[in-house]
């Protein structure tokens, strides 16, 4: 066991430090460490241990929320990963809300869904964003989006790993 007061190491059955005399307790991972190299490190150990923790991957949901958030900012970079979850996104609440539209039998005589009209009337303008930010990732204009093939030939390739000249590199 380590001794709180001095830091120095006991044998695991000592009930009082051999060197100093205090009374030991049972020490945690934190109280060996400090023991051995200090509490400044251990701070820093514990604060990068929490954020390594903390620092998941992002999943579709919160990736969506995320740019629901930024619905009007056209400004940035997004990353591919941030664009294409979002695209997925979409994709699976249209047909969800395709589906649940087919079986209330809700405007079963036009073949145009309005759950998924009004859905996409929602989305527009993120979407765009996100698009105008994607662009902005791969060093190109955002006018960019608007070029049917070429804005998926952009949308598809790796973005610019340095800083360019609408923002730092997106965090994905």
């Amino acid at each position: 066991m380590y001794c709180s007061n001095c830091g120095k190491y006991n044998s695991e059955d000592s009930k009082f430090c051999q060197y100093c005399g205090s009374k030991l307790a049972k020490t945690s991972i934190k109280d060996k460490l400090v023991a051995n190299v200090g509490s400044d490190t251990v701070e820093g150990y514990e604060e990068k241990h929490y954020q390594d923790r903390n620092q998941k991957k992002t999943n579709i949901l919160s990736n969506y929320l995320n740019v629901i958030k930024k619905y009007v900012d056209f400004k940035g970079r997004a990353s591919r990963r941030e664009y294409w979850l979002f695209f997925l996104a979409n994709l699976i609440i249209s047909f969800g809300l395709g589906f649940i539209e087919g079986l209330l039998g809700v405007n079963s005589k036009s073949e145009e869904s309005i759950f998924v009209s009004v859905y996409q009337l929602f989305i527009l303008l993120p979407s765009l964003a996100v698009g105008v930010r994607r662009m902005h990732d791969a060093n190109e204009g955002g006018w960019a989006s608007i070029i049917p093939i070429f804005n998926l030939i952009v949308a598809s390739r790796k973005g610019n790993s340095e800083t360019n000249k609408y923002g730092p590199p997106p965090k994905d």
